[in-house]
């Protein structure tokens, strides 16, 4: 299928929305960025541009237009020509032109002399992962991750004090207790703390318990287990519960999965990244090319 220009219009429709919505252009909020609309020159005629975006100040409305060439090759000095031609009939409109592959030398002189501002608009590559002095910067991150199960207990077996039941007069039969759940508890008068079934496989495993099926008894010298309005003495729990081994997993984060694209202002000599953070929205990292910063140290 040939190449429209249409999906990198939008593109760069995108990116130029999301740098002036981090911004406070001209004083001016809210700035729509515009694909592939007319506007009417100074005789009335309507010209297509493909993408554009306007603002009012003292009464007069400003346009900037951008031109994109999704191009193989560097943009040539007719393009620039080209564009210089189109707005000379637009004394308002401010021109832009968008490439990816960048511009020859000669088209690069006659837009800086007729301020027409080039721009190359694209996706990330391996040179925005280098500082200034050509040192790596760091793109992906990988975390190894490893999971500890809490223990699960199996089964769990209730001993109470007989004599404690029958001074009380409980039924027993009545007020059985088995299952884990959260609300039946556990209230230790020596340590002075009450959890629930539940809670007691946090409590159950010793360090050195290997992974899989162990059982052991759990004694108590003073402690009730409690059911809604039924206090029991405990003497002990015989507790069967498995430990599961440990889940690992590796989480790679790649710095480049969250940048959108960016932006070069070759006449300025300034680049913007474009960054799509899921919690924050729209970040603008802005920087000066390489290139120019290599130059003032020189």
């Amino acid at each position: 299928m040939s190449n429209t220009g249409v999906e990198y219009e939008r593109f760069v429709q995108k990116l130029m929305q999301a740098i002036l919505d981090s911004e406070n252009q001209c004083g001016q909020k809210n700035i729509q960025v515009r694909h592939n609309e007319e506007i009417p020159d100074r005789f009335g005629i309507k010209r297509q541009f493909d993408v554009l975006w306007d603002y009012e100040q003292g009464g007069i409305t400003y346009n900037t237009i951008i031109e994109c060439k999704d191009y193989n090759s560097p943009v040539s000095i007719e393009k620039i020509d080209a564009l210089v031609g189109k707005l000379a009939d637009f004394p308002t409109v401010r021109g832009i032109i968008a490439t990816t592959k960048g511009y020859q030398s000669g088209a690069k002189e006659k837009a800086k002399n007729c301020g027409i501002e080039i721009l190359c608009v694209r996706n990330q590559n391996d040179s925005d992962w280098v500082d200034e002095n050509g040192q790596p910067l760091v793109r992906k991150i990988s975390l190894n991750i490893t999971m500890l199960s809490s223990p699960l207990i199996i089964s769990c077996s209730t001993f109470v004090d007989e004599q404690y039941v029958r001074d009380n007069n409980i039924d027993i039969e009545k007020n059985h207790i088995s299952g884990l759940t959260n609300e039946i508890f556990i209230e230790d008068k020596i340590t002075n703390k009450t959890y629930s079934l539940y809670e007691l496989q946090q409590k159950i495993a010793n360090k050195d318990d290997s992974y899989g099926l162990h059982e052991k008894d759990i004694e108590f010298a003073d402690a009730y287990i409690i059911k809604q309005d039924v206090k029991l003495k405990l003497r002990k729990l015989h507790v069967v519960y498995e430990i599961a081994q440990p889940c690992t997993e590796i989480i790679e984060i790649d710095g480049a999965d969250y940048i959108m694209g960016v932006v070069e202002y070759l006449n300025q000599g300034k680049k913007k990244t474009v960054f799509n953070t899921p919690y924050e929205g729209t970040k603008i990292k802005d920087e000066l090319l390489s290139n120019k910063k290599l130059e003032k140290k020189a």
